[in-house]
């Protein structure tokens, strides 16, 4: 096989973005943020809580449509990718605790470089 007909298939296989995990993200930062804002006020969930939830609500339609597709978009994730994913969150979430969003973003930027360990030794078991 040449090069060029292996590259083409690599670029084949590689089809996937990442818009049905950034949907994800993007509602689990919403109802993030919504929780913290529901306890900050009295320290328990309400039915008067509901205005702190519509952001998370609004956005649950899109992030459920194509969860099925998740899992196969981490696993078609590339670095770059990974990157954008910790970015999106970085760009969603937004605590009042800045030492707990810190926290977050960091857990994510870990479990990026975990996922892309592990892909990193499965093709170098290939080898």
């Amino acid at each position: 096989m040449s090069e060029e007909t292996e590259a083409k298939e690599v670029s084949e296989v590689k089809k996937l973005d990442i818009k049905e995990t950034k949907e994800m993200v993007t509602f689990v930062a919403k109802l993030g943020m919504g929780l913290e804002a529901s306890l900050d006020d009295d320290g328990k969930l309400s039915f008067g809580d509901v205005s702190n939830m519509m952001p998370a609500l609004m956005s649950s339609g899109a992030a459920f449509a194509g969860a099925g597709k998740i899992g196969a978009e981490f696993k078609d994730m590339d670095k770059a990718e990974g990157k954008e994913l910790c970015d999106h969150l970085a760009s969603e979430l937004d605590l009042k605790d800045d030492k707990i969003e810190a926290i977050v973003e960091r857990s994510m930027t870990l479990g990026k470089e975990l996922f892309m360990l592990i892909n990193d030794l499965k093709e170098a078991k290939k080898d």
